[in-house]
C-alpha cells in the first residue's frame, strides 16, 4: 500500500476540491455549529480548513496517489485529562479504589494528544474495491502507518503520556477503536471523569496510556 501519502489539509489548495468527493455512508453527529449538529463528513467540508488555520486542530489527509483520491482523514490536537468530578483522590484513596474495584487510574493531570477526528471515505472504498465489493480494513492499516507515527514523534518533543478520543455513535464504533486503536473505556468512571468539551457531549471517552 505504498501508494498512500499523509499530508496536512492546508498544504495544497487542491485539497479543497478533493474533499468534496469525501462521503460517509453512516454518519454520526460529532459537533454543534450554532443550532446545527454535523458529522465527520460535514465537518471536513465545512469547518476543517478554518479550524486548522486557527490552530484549533491539525487535520491530515491520507491520499491514494494512484487515484488522486482522499482515502481517509484524521485530526490531532493537544489536550489534557484530569479528574473533573470528584477532585484528586489521595494516595490512600487511590489504593483503596484500585484494590476494591480493580480500576487502573490515570495520572491526576495527564498531558496528552486527542484524536479529534477519524473517518474513511466510503466513496473511495467503493472505487478501490474489487468486483463491486468495497475495500475493507483501511483503518487497521492507516492508524499504525500514519496516525501513530505522528503521535510518537510529538511525544519525543513534549511530554505526552496519554492518547484519547471521544467515540460517537453506538457500541460498534467503540469496539472498532478497541480493536484498531488499542483504546479502552474507563474502568471505573464514577471515580475518574475526564474533562469533556461540549462538542463531544454524549460520546464515549476512550484512552491509551503511552
Amino acid at each position: 500500500m505504498n501508494q498512500f501519502i499523509c499530508v496536512p489539509l492546508r498544504s495544497d489548495p487542491r485539497h479543497l476540491e478533493m474533499i468534496t468527493r469525501f462521503v460517509i455512508d453512516r454518519e454520526y453527529d460529532i459537533s454543534t455549529i450554532g443550532d446545527k449538529v454535523i458529522g465527520l463528513e460535514s465537518y471536513l467540508k465545512r469547518c476543517a480548513w478554518e479550524d486548522d488555520f486557527n490552530n484549533e486542530v491539525r487535520i491530515y489527509l491520507i491520499i491514494d496517489t494512484s487515484m488522486d483520491e482522499v482515502a481517509a482523514y484524521f485530526g490531532l490536537k493537544a489536550g489534557m485529562v484530569a479528574n473533573a468530578k470528584y477532585g484528586m483522590p489521595s494516595p490512600h484513596e487511590k489504593r483503596r479504589i484500585m484494590e476494591e474495584y480493580g480500576a487502573k487510574l490515570l495520572p491526576e493531570v495527564a498531558p496528552g494528544i486527542e484524536i479529534s477526528h477519524f473517518a474513511v471515505n466510503d466513496n473511495y472504498r467503493r472505487l478501490a474495491g474489487h468486483k463491486g465489493k468495497p475495500i475493507k480494513g483501511l483503518g487497521e492499516y492507516f492508524y499504525p502507518a500514519f496516525i501513530y507515527p505522528i503521535i510518537e514523534e510529538v511525544a519525543t518533543l513534549i511530554g505526552v503520556n496519554i492518547i484519547y478520543l471521544y467515540a460517537a455513535g453506538d457500541d460498534r464504533l467503540v469496539r472498532y477503536y478497541e480493536k484498531v486503536f488499542a483504546m479502552q473505556k474507563l474502568e471505573e468512571e464514577d471515580f475518574y471523569i475526564p474533562l469533556e468539551p461540549d462538542y463531544d457531549g454524549g460520546c464515549t471517552f476512550m484512552y491509551r496510556l503511552l
